[in-house]
């Protein structure tokens, strides 16, 4: 299901469906919730490979738009394949040999770039992969996320945007979380939303649950 199906799903249960100003609200909660995710997490299912090319006296690369996180690098020179190691690109090994030339023993992300040290001195075949993130996604995009996580996600955004105290229902979404966590062992962390400076218990509540 789609993001705006899964909002759907939410908004007819509480009798809002065909509120745009509710509708408008959530989804632009959800789509932040979600992209968020996506920059704080290292999801399994975002997993990615990028490989190019590099030319003799090639010093960096371009990161690919969605990257969030490198995992691993390697390149191919004469049919062997030799892993680089991920360094911070002020530390002293990637420093002292920044400036010359020969096969890549470093890689370093700084500025949107992947930075080489040494600097190839010849042709290689490159791939690093890396964690995505999600971004510009839109109310007809298809996540990896279950349609049960979503649905809870919204239903909380229903529950702020009447000012309501969404407390249990963060819980539950952190559970479910939790077991996706199971799953996913490179998750980690909590996916708790934090709690709108708007959002306090009112004498007012849904007679329905996911």
């Amino acid at each position: 299901m789609t993001i705006k199906d899964n909002i759907n799903v939410v908004l007819e249960k509480a009798n809002a469906l065909g509120n745009i100003d509710i509708y408008n609200n959530v989804l632009k909660n959800v789509i932040a919730w979600i992209e968020d995710q996506t920059k704080i997490y290292n999801w399994q299912e975002l997993r990615k490979s990028y490989s190019t090319r590099l030319i003799e006296g090639q010093s960096n690369i371009l990161l690919p738009d969605d990257y969030n996180k490198i995992l691993n690098a390697y390149y191919v020179y004469q049919n062997m394949t030799y892993s680089v190691e991920v360094n911070n690109i002020d530390d002293r090994e990637f420093i002292m040999l920044k400036s010359q030339k020969g096969l890549p023993k470093y890689v370093s992300v700084f500025e949107n770039k992947l930075h080489f040290s040494p600097i190839p001195d010849r042709s290689l075949d490159f791939t690093m992969n890396y964690f995505s993130k999600y971004q510009n996604l839109s109310e007809d995009s298809n996540v990896f996320f279950s349609d049960k996580i979503i649905q809870q996600v919204a239903y909380i955004y229903v529950l702020q945007y009447d000012r309501l105290d969404s407390t249990t229902e963060e819980i539950k979404l952190e559970k479910m979380l939790a077991e996706h966590k199971r799953m996913t062992p490179d998750l980690d962390g909590s996916g708790r939303i934090q709690l709108s400076k708007y959002a306090y218990p009112r004498k007012k509540y849904y007679r329905f649950r996911l």
